[in-house]
């Protein structure tokens, strides 16, 4: 692994409304954290800073520091830290009401004339793709704060996939400064092995008796296609078959959960769906590893963190045009329309026998645990001169 040890100087700053391990809800919660740590074994100084209405604290987590702020705190450490020219400050986020407070950090030093030597790396996750920008919330915060904040602070746009990227342009393509870079997302690369290993051991048990199940974990909101997932589910004979499906949820759309709810008991299938609200660690993995298959049929999305651990994990997966994914199992389902036809497909995924045990034994320890995650794909990004 190449290390700049000669650059322990250079603070790599990342900048979130939450991160792993003080939370564990989201992709970006974990990027945050699997970004910085990168940056820690590319040699950089590794540092996290969540925002905060009150505290103000740290603590140090493998190296890597991680502080609470206050939003008056949060303020004069973003507009110092821009003053530097060692220091790379990435934004792992797209709506989150900080980026208001470093707005403002901007236009002050562009008042007093002060020059912005930092690098400012900027990435939104897949929210600011075209299919759900339309409301008009949404088109005033990208006008009047994101647009302003990536002009003033000179920043790179990191996309986390190529579609994502193609969604991208039209937004903000006018910014002459915007340079546009891809970093895929990888599987986080040994935060979790300990939880996998422990995982394999258990079974998951569904409530009602059905060992063969689809996976879903993810908000439950209308993007995510939910609805229209059940319906294709349905018309290819899942349930049919003898198939149930596990949603594991949290941040929901509560109109859009009620709905789904709705759905599930119009269709009696109240025992064959399993509604398991939030889960994390341990039985996340437990989940993954014990189904028959993943299935995401997002409108969009920048690259979900979701698929690509199942994927990873051996799962195969069930996956629309909107995921910008190109999966590595070859057992795994292109939707390109709700209405195609794949029971052939899932007939074979209900017969298979599904093993964690042999699952997590398949998996190369090595690749996951090192320069192959998140590093491989951000180096080159930490390199590149300003």
């Amino acid at each position: 692994m190449e290390n700049k040890s000669n650059s322990l100087a250079v603070n790599f700053i990342s900048i979130n409304s939450k991160s792993y391990p003080i939370d564990n809800d989201g992709g970006t919660c974990f990027t945050t954290y699997e970004i910085a740590n990168a940056a820690r074994l590319h040699g950089l100084n590794s540092i996290i800073v969540i925002p905060s209405f009150s505290i103000n604290k740290k603590i140090n987590i493998n190296d890597i520091n991680l502080y609470k702020k206050n939003l008056i705190n949060f303020s004069k450490f973003f507009k110092d830290n821009l003053l530097k020219k060692e220091n790379i400050i990435y934004y792992n986020c797209g709506y989150n009401f900080h980026i208001i407070f470093s707005l403002l950090s901007l236009f002050y030093l562009k008042i007093f004339n002060r020059k912005i030597r930092a690098r400012v790396l900027f990435s939104a996750h897949g929210s600011f793709d075209k299919n759900i920008v339309g409301g008009f919330y949404k088109k005033l915060w990208i006008r009047f704060i994101i647009r302003p904040f990536l002009f003033l602070s000179n920043a790179d746009y990191i996309a986390n996939s190529k579609g994502e990227l193609q969604s991208l342009v039209p937004l903000i393509s006018e910014l002459k400064n915007i340079r546009f870079k891809v970093a895929l997302n990888k599987f986080p690369s040994f935060t979790f092995l300990n939880e996998i290993q422990l995982s394999q051991q258990e079974k998951y048990k569904f409530k009602s008796g059905y060992s063969k199940f689809i996976l879903y974990l993810g908000r439950i909101v209308p993007k995510k296609k939910l609805i229209e997932t059940i319906d294709f589910l349905w018309s290819n004979k899942w349930f049919e078959y003898g198939g149930s499906m596990v949603i594991a949820h949290t941040n929901d759309d509560k109109d859009y959960l009620k709905k789904v709810k709705n759905k599930i008991s119009k269709m009696n299938l109240d025992k064959q769906i399993n509604l398991v609200g939030k889960v994390a660690g341990f039985q996340k993995w437990k989940l993954i590893l014990n189904a028959n298959g993943f299935v995401l049929l997002s409108d969009s999305e920048g690259l979900p963190m979701s698929l690509l651990e199942a994927d990873t994990l051996g799962l195969p997966i069930i996956y629309s045009k909107g995921c910008n994914y190109t999966p590595t199992s070859r057992d795994s389902i292109f939707v390109e329309e709700f209405k195609d036809i794949h029971q052939k497909d899932l007939e074979s995924l209900i017969k298979k026998k599904v093993s964690a045990y042999d699952r997590v034994l398949s998996l190369d320890y090595n690749k996951l645990h090192n320069t192959e995650g998140f590093y491989s794909s951000y180096r080159g990004i930490f390199d590149e001169e300003y």
